[in-house]
């Protein structure tokens, strides 16, 4: 758009209409941290961003990024800022997931997995800590196990953040017994659903469960 003015008077109507009912007013009750209607709340912001071209501009648009001049970008970022908005969905996918994917992913997991990472529709956990080896990722004992075109896993991880709603999971695992520390582990992409797969609150004093276990069989 030529005229920075013209996208201004957008965005700032977009954000009328689509901003939730009472935003930045003392009648806005916003929803209890890391509950489902706060995850919920995010993951459909997140979608309208997307679906209205003001999110996801650091990524190639093959797979799923925006691509805008920095001027458009800098307007859009600036009246945003200036009504504030609701946080994404409770997910480290644009956090750890979608920049590593970026980098070391496969083609086909670029393009199956980053756009709905940048449009909010899939979130994330990853697993790293584990009861026996804290975060010294050297001593993981959650292995891997080459099964034919499969592999079998078994371990556990604690402290998970952002565990409670992930569709998707990156895990740290041990494939390589006999290898030298550092260089026998793997980093697998997993589906929550895949059977086996379990999980469950660490509750806090405060009563929140922002951490979870995460245990596979």
């Amino acid at each position: 758009m030529s005229n920075l003015e013209d996208l201004r008077r957008e965005v700032r109507a977009w954000l009328r209409v689509n901003l939730p009912r009472g935003w930045g007013t003392p009648q806005y009750v916003p929803p209890a941290s890391y509950s489902r209607e706060a995850h919920e709340l995010g993951k459909a912001w997140t979608k309208k961003l997307y679906d209205a071209g003001y999110t996801a501009f650091n990524y190639p648009k093959e797979y799923g990024g925006i691509v805008r001049p920095p001027e458009e970008i800098a307007v859009i970022s600036q009246e945003m800022a200036r009504t504030g908005m609701p946080g994404g969905p409770l997910s480290l996918g644009l956090l750890v997931a979608a920049p590593a994917i970026l980098v070391h992913g496969e083609e086909w997991q670029k393009k199956r997995f980053i756009s709905k990472i940048l449009s909010g529709e899939e979130a994330w956990c990853e697993g790293f800590s584990e009861p026996d080896a804290g975060s010294d990722l050297a001593n993981v004992g959650t292995s891997a196990v080459r099964d034919g075109d499969e592999w079998i896993v078994n371990g556990q991880k604690v402290w998970t953040s952002m565990w409670e709603f992930a569709d998707w999971g990156l895990l740290v695992v041990k494939t390589e017994p006999n290898a030298p520390r550092h260089r026998n582990l793997s980093y697998f992409l997993f589906d929550t659903n895949t059977p086996g797969f379990s999980r469950r609150p660490l509750r806090q004093m405060s009563g929140e469960a922002e951490f979870g276990e995460m245990f596979f069989d």
